[in-house]
């Protein structure tokens, strides 16, 4: 994971809690995805795993991830090789006082 603002790495895998560095993505061939905290959660009173629908959208050039209750988000596929799957999405926030501000966030997912 990388995420950068106005081009500025603002913060790495390295910079994840270590209850997140465990946490597993299963992307399933019926369209169905499934979040696993692993063995070190960070609430315990949170949920082991959670499903959502994933879809490719032009081409497959995009992947599009539907959380529900209207939470979708998609991701430009950077690389997509049987192996490794790596997204990204751009999005631009205005503050006040600042301006606008780009941030981009990175995801690379790598087959176990």
């Amino acid at each position: 994971m990388l995420i950068t603002l106005d081009g500025d790495t603002a913060y790495t895998f390295s910079e994840l809690e270590p209850c997140e560095k465990d946490d597993l993505t299963h992307f399933k061939k019926d369209g169905t995805a499934v979040d696993d905290d692993g063995a070190t959660k960070c609430d315990p009173a949170d949920p082991q795993t959670e499903s959502y629908l994933w879809s490719f959208l032009t081409n497959e050039t995009e992947l599009q991830l539907n959380f529900g209750m209207g939470d979708v988000q998609v991701y430009d596929i950077l690389t997509n090789d049987g192996t490794t799957l790596k997204i990204e999405t751009t999005e631009v926030e205005s503050f006040p006082g600042r301006g606008d501000v780009t941030s981009i966030g990175t995801i690379t997912y790598t087959a176990q």
